[in-house]
């Protein structure tokens, strides 16, 4: 009991404490959001009378800040403007001193400032999570929640009815957005305001000081005619104003209920206190000696708890950065596998369609330039290769220098489709980069070689220490001769990919139809192995079929 009785004491002074702090935060709140919709009322209607109003309201807001027990450094930013009271006030003042025409900068500024003491408020609500008090500083923070959002909604209403409307659509979007905030936070701070809140609902019944508001709610943006009006202004500043001072009153309302709790509180545990070391005075020192240990306990808990949260979190996010990286790496059937930690070994495709592409002179350009222009030029033609290849049904196997290599029909099957695929991420491979300059040479435009071939392949992932999706067999090494024999703008097709593609003449239609292209056959033989390999290029020219036929003795050669 004496243990229940020192930290119920304990933390009901820590709320005491809270409670006073946030009286004194929130007037000092409060006058920096009156100060705020004053500039933005005396930027609208700029008379001596305004002026005169937002220079008593810049006295209010010292005093109050001066006020202030206590200047916590909770900046989110290491920012020197907001470490004291003095560099505070000071830039606060230089501030007004050098006031801008700006209405949208002011209010930029005065929210900055608003934030940092709501900050305050903020943190030190959340380090009291536990008490009797805890409720009353939830509403208590829901209010001022609220006020922000109103008055934040005001700077705009002033803005909107002094320039006839907004004037961008990000103008419009804010002030929705605070309106929104404003009503959520008020709605959860009524359901726990008690009398406060029906004094609250009264003062609302008698006169709808948020007419103006509606008003600008209902409008469109796109078709505002409304004139400036500074009636209007005056009008929305007045009733707002007294809106927000309400708020005020309900938060001190519930803050000297919340204050008047605190003492009796005190009172009573004080009481209670001095009854139980008058009854037995070693008792109560060895139960301080538990209270130490258990608040000593508690807070190294609490510490574990939140490395433990932390840690989570990291693993969390490196697990996302590990996905990530993996879906990158692999296929998507393939990174699941390897989470779900069954096998990604070899499989074996019997029908798919394998595209390398490379580009014409790169060693030549390589040997003319830099290691950095390299880089840019490569990274230039792979990044336009990627944004091409998600309209595809094809999936990314590799980069070898400046060769690109592309597959369809693995790692997951799609029918006849990958000859399709291929064969129109090949003509989009040709669409408009022969048109597209190598960045560090101006006049030299990107030229590519493309081979293409159809058959079965093995896939699966190789080398555990780095491992690499692959694909291996004879298909792959079709493909890379009839790119590495090729010319530049052409791309060539084995005689497996040209049948796959319904025969000659529906290979002729589908691309007359899509890209205005006709098949150019070309026959190569090579002596080595005496086979023959008859190759088809998709052509932009409007002609009839050609063949040509060339024999070489040392390696694969294919020209038109």
């Amino acid at each position: 009991m004496i243990v229940l009785s020192i930290v119920t004491k304990s933390v009901t002074r820590q709320e005491a404490k809270v409670v006073s702090f946030s009286v004194e935060t929130n007037k000092a709140i409060h006058d920096i959001v009156l100060e705020r919709a004053l500039t933005a009322y005396y930027l609208a209607v700029p008379d001596v009378n305004t002026k005169r109003k937002l220079v008593a309201q810049y006295v209010n807001t010292d005093q109050d800040i001066a006020k202030l027990s206590a200047w916590p450094r909770l900046t989110r930013k290491r920012d020197h403007r907001f470490m004291t009271k003095n560099a505070f006030q000071q830039h606060l003042r230089l501030h007004r001193f050098n006031i801008k025409s700006d209405a949208d900068e002011e209010e930029r500024v005065y929210t900055e400032l608003i934030d940092h003491l709501t900050h305050w408020f903020d943190v030190t609500v959340k380090g009291v999570n536990t008490g009797v008090m805890w409720q009353e500083l939830v509403v208590i923070f829901d209010i001022i929640r609220s006020k922000l959002s109103i008055g934040l909604s005001l700077v705009y209403g002033i803005n909107y009815f002094a320039r006839g409307g907004f004037e961008t659509r990000d103008n419009y979007i804010g002030f929705m957005k605070e309106r929104v905030k404003a009503n959520r936070s008020l709605s959860s701070a009524l359901q726990f305001a008690g009398v406060a809140g029906e004094r609250y609902r009264q003062f609302t019944e008698e006169a709808d000081r948020l007419s103006l508001l509606h008003r600008i709610e209902n409008a469109k943006m796109d078709n505002v005619t409304l004139e400036p009006n500074a009636a209007l202004c005056t009008q929305v500043f007045v009733n707002i104003t007294l809106y927000v001072n309400e708020l005020m009153k309900m938060e001190s309302a519930i803050q000297i209920s919340v204050i008047e709790r605190v003492r009796r509180l005190v009172w009573q545990n004080s009481m209670n206190m001095i009854g139980l070391i008058a009854i037995n005075a070693l008792t109560v020192l060895f139960s301080a000696l538990i209270v130490t240990f258990v608040v000593s306990f508690v807070n190294d808990f609490q510490i574990a708890i939140m490395q433990l949260m932390k840690t989570n979190e990291a693993l969390n996010d490196a697990k996302r950065k590990t996905t990530s990286v993996l879906v990158n790496m692999f296929p998507g059937v393939v990174v699941n596998k390897l989470q779900q930690q069954q096998s990604a070994g070899m499989e074996h495709f019997v029908e798919v369609t394998v595209l390398f592409a490379d580009m014409v002179g790169f060693t030549t350009i390589s040997c003319l330039s830099t290691p950095e222009q390299v880089y840019n030029m490569l990274n230039f033609l792979f990044t336009y290769f990627d944004d091409l290849i998600k309209r595809r049904d094809v999936f990314k196997v590799q980069t070898i220098g400046d060769a690109y290599v592309v597959a369809s029909g693995v790692p997951v099957p799609n029918g006849k489709k990958h000859v399709t695929e291929i064969a129109l991420l090949a003509l989009d491979f040709r669409g408009d980069l022969n048109k597209l300059e190598i960045p560090h040479m101006s006049g030299v435009n990107y030229n590519l070689r493309i081979g293409m071939a159809t058959g079965s392949v093995l896939a699966g992932v190789v080398d555990k220490k780095t491992p690499r999706y692959c694909l291996l067999g004879d298909t792959m090494q079709r493909a890379v001769h009839l790119e590495e024999t090729g010319e530049g703008e052409l791309g060539f097709l084995s005689r497996r990919h040209r049948c796959d593609c319904g025969g000659k003449q529906h290979v002729q239609n589908l691309l007359q139809f899509l890209w205005e292209c006709v098949c150019v056959c070309v026959c190569v033989v090579r002596a080595c192995v005496r086979a023959c390999v008859r190759t088809y290029v998709p052509s932009a020219q409007h002609t009839h079929m050609h063949r040509y036929i060339r024999t070489t003795y040392t390696h694969v050669c294919m020209c038109v």
